[in-house]
């Protein structure tokens, strides 16, 4: 497994394993399954720089003024602000990007996460009452995945087992294209009510994070927010926002 050794480098990554470009590098598809939308807009904003997409049916004179702004973004000098301003700043043209897309099209949504790599874990963490799933467990799932997301999609998945009921899911939430190895993976995390708290969590996500390891891909997460807490084994690297 061959992991960037930038965090722009593992933006970079991010991005890839969430949309598919065209030869423009253009966004044109999700790679999250279900009914999950492209952003007009994507930024990841890492220590070393950004790495952007535009939609690519965005206009080519608005995607030119946006490239121009996108461009004018200064990277962080190191040190020059703590750790967590670092991973959770945002664009400082961000108010002029909002204007300039809302000129073509209203603004639908406006998501704002923390980037991170999920580091190694040991072989013990929580294992105990994990399992992993396969194809015909589908129907034990329903709880816990999406509906629109089928289970032989998002494997390998593991599960955390309370009186023979699934009760938390760790799972792939994104898929390569056909003929493709993924580079990076990301993961999806769900626990039922009434079971959260309870280190149900780490034990499936370790086990996950293990079988990407092991395939040779590199295990990424997406936290909500720019503040938010980052547990362990997530690694935040940056900030990434889309507008759609």
């Amino acid at each position: 497994m061959n992991e960037p050794r930038t965090d722009l480098g593992w933006m970079s990554l991010l991005s890839s394993t969430l949309y598919a470009c065209d030869e423009r590098g253009r966004l044109v598809a999700s790679r999250m399954g279900g009914d999950a939308s492209v952003p007009r807009l994507l930024v990841g904003l890492a220590r070393e720089g950004l790495c952007w997409r535009l939609r690519a049916d965005l206009p080519e004179t608005g995607v030119r003024e946006l490239a121009r702004l996108l461009g004018a973004e200064r990277p962080l000098e190191p040190g020059s602000e703590p750790p967590s301003e670092r991973v959770g700043r945002l664009p400082e043209r961000l108010a002029t990007l909002r204007e300039r897309l809302a000129s073509h099209a209203p603004i639908e949504r406006e998501r704002i996460a923390m980037a991170c790599r999920l580091g190694p874990v040991g072989a013990d963490a929580g294992s105990e009452g994990v399992v992993e799933l396969g194809p015909d467990d589908a129907e034990r799932v329903v709880e816990l995945l999406p509906h629109d997301l089928p289970l032989p999609g998002c494997l390998p998945a593991f599960a955390a087992v309370a009186s023979e009921r699934l009760v938390s899911l760790a799972w792939c939430a994104t898929q390569a294209g056909d003929g493709e190895e993924p580079a990076g993976v990301l993961a999806g995390l769900a626990t039922l009510p009434g079971f959260e708290g309870l280190g149900l969590e780490a034990g499936v996500l370790s086990a996950w994070v293990r079988a990407q390891r092991e395939r040779g891909a590199c295990p990424l997460g997406l936290i909500p927010g720019a503040d938010s807490g980052c547990p362990s084994p997530f690694e935040a690297f940056g900030t990434i926002l889309r507008i759609d």
